[in-house]
């Protein structure tokens, strides 16, 4: 008896080797799916089993195709978000190194665009988060839209397809709503969880990377994406949690300095915590005020000249996982 993982990131079984075999040769598997042989704790390629040899080679002659779900889905009809919950299990693994290096590569060959593209959806987000009242809501709003089309067009860099700036505006098609979701919910969560106690706020950050580019990229529903980010970056915890704090290391340094800069002002403006009050809070309002104001602008700023290396690399760290077959999914 057997388990499999599906192309949807689910497992599916016990099932038995004839039954399996079935699904080889009706395509439903081939020899980049992961099964678990009843006994065992190891999670291989269908590949590795002898046993399979033959019908993979009747169903899938040449080089493996990429794994449908299970059962298999309709295709969508808008090549640029990829085939509607068309995921390859999460096979492959994050060379930290190589990830950067890749990352490095495509924004030295990309540069213009890259950064064109990361300006432009940096300054959107960070002009409409200024709007008075409403603004961090619309910043919340939109940001999944925008990161979820700066995914889509770096990962056509990654494919060595021809892209144009207006790529970044992607997420604004079908996908709007789901990515919507997905931005809202992976950022609001997280967020939760960075106030109420760091590390699993840090954790939920690392498991949902993936989210947006598997919507985006996929035309997965959210919590199927949020799920299939999820269990692939379980896999391989810490070499993407390894990737990610050396590719956001700028970010996440001026992080932890505004911390500390923040305490700093607070002790000083204010007194010790003890002395804090209502009416020393509303004196001192004005001067808290412009210094957020000034530490949120660094921030944004510090932001923008991460964001082009980081972005490339987190995506290349997506290819690693998700291929090889990421070429032909979105032709």
């Amino acid at each position: 008896m057997f388990k499999m993982i599906g192309g949807d990131g689910r497992e599916y079984g016990p099932i038995s080797e004839e039954q399996l075999r079935g699904w080889v040769i009706e395509q439903r598997a081939n020899g980049q799916t992961l099964v678990q042989r009843e006994g065992s704790t190891d999670w291989l390629p269908l590949s590795a089993f002898p046993e399979f040899t033959e019908a993979l080679n009747a169903a899938w002659p040449g080089q493996m195709s990429p794994v449908p779900a299970v059962p298999q889905p309709s295709p969508r009809a808008d090549s640029d978000l990829g085939q509607a919950g068309a995921v390859p299990v999460a096979a492959g693994r994050v060379d930290i190194a190589a990830c950067l290096g890749r990352g490095w590569l495509l924004l030295g060959q990309h540069f213009v665009l890259l950064a064109g593209a990361c300006s432009l959806v940096w300054l959107i987000s960070t002009a409409t988060a200024f709007v008075p009242c409403a603004g961090p809501f619309i910043s919340l709003a939109i940001s999944g839209p925008l990161y979820g089309g700066l995914a889509l067009l770096v990962l056509r860099l990654i494919r060595e397809r021809d892209t144009r700036l207006s790529g970044v505006f992607a997420g604004f098609g079908p996908a709007f709503t789901t990515l919507l979701l997905v931005g809202v919910m992976t950022t609001v969560v997280s967020g939760l969880g960075l106030l109420l106690c760091l590390i699993p706020g840090l954790i939920l950050k690392a498991l949902w990377a993936f989210a947006l580019p598997l919507a985006a990229d996929r035309a997965l529903p959210v919590w199927p994406a949020m799920e299939t980010s999820r269990k692939a970056v379980a896999r391989n915890f810490l070499a993407v949690a390894g990737l990610l704090c050396l590719a956001w290391l700028p970010a996440i340094v001026f992080e932890g300095y505004s911390i500390v800069r923040t305490a700093t002002f607070l002790s000083e403006t204010l007194g010790p915590v003890s002395m804090w009050s209502l009416d020393s809070l509303r004196a001192q309002m004005a001067a808290i005020g412009a210094f957020a104001m000034k530490l949120e602008l660094q921030r944004q700023f510090v932001l923008l000249l991460n964001l082009p290396f980081a972005t490339a690399a987190t995506l290349c760290a997506y290819e690693s996982l998700f291929g090889p077959q990421r070429a032909e999914a979105n032709g």
